[in-house]
């Protein structure tokens, strides 16, 4: 049978059979030429896979770190309000201590009633300035729970609302009258 495929093949044009061998040469010489690609862009894939993995675990690094940064300013957030809110609260007390003391004194109903600057208790700046004389007494019971800061911030809008409260008095004794002349000392 080999002998007749020989035969075979020597009476076909030899051109035709060399065209045949070369288009199959060149067939695979396409095909090495496209594993050769193929391996090199599976080399080229496993680096760019092995860089994106890189990239992913400095990326996941960047993601915890920036997770512990902002549990750490929420928790200070927290702790800064929390302080806000005892300042508040402090203030709020120390207000209603402060209103406390003026209401005991009486001397806003008894200024309703004044017709005249004759009428003007004596001391009514004395007694205007009763809350506020129980300032330090209340500053010096909160002074170990906050700083100094925290304090003045305290102290101010204490002071402040014994500053409008006064002056809230002042003007509602200038309607009676020319007292204030009459009443001040040196």
């Amino acid at each position: 049978m080999t002998a007749f495929l020989a035969i075979y093949f020597s009476q076909k044009e030899t051109s035709k059979v060399y065209v045949t061998d070369n288009q199959a040469r060149q067939q695979v010489d396409s095909l090495r030429s496209a594993l050769g690609k193929t391996a090199e862009q599976m080399c080229q894939s496993q680096e760019a896979q092995n860089t994106m993995q890189s990239h992913l675990g400095e990326l996941n690094d960047t993601i915890i770190s920036l997770n512990t940064a902002n549990s750490r300013l929420r928790s200070a957030e927290m702790e800064r309000e929390a302080r806000q809110k005892m300042v508040d609260d402090a203030i709020a007390e120390g207000l209603r201590i402060i209103d406390a003391t003026n209401a005991a004194t009486h001397l806003e109903q008894h200024i309703d009633t004044v017709s005249s600057s004759k009428y003007v208790w004596l001391d009514w700046h004395n007694i205007t300035v009763q809350g506020e004389r129980k300032m330090p007494e209340y500053m010096n019971s909160i002074r170990n729970r906050f700083t100094s800061k925290e304090l003045s911030e305290i102290e101010y809008a204490l002071k402040e609302h014994c500053h409008n409260y006064e002056n809230r008095i002042r003007a509602r004794l200038e309607k009676v009258g020319t007292f204030i002349y009459l009443i001040e000392t040196p």
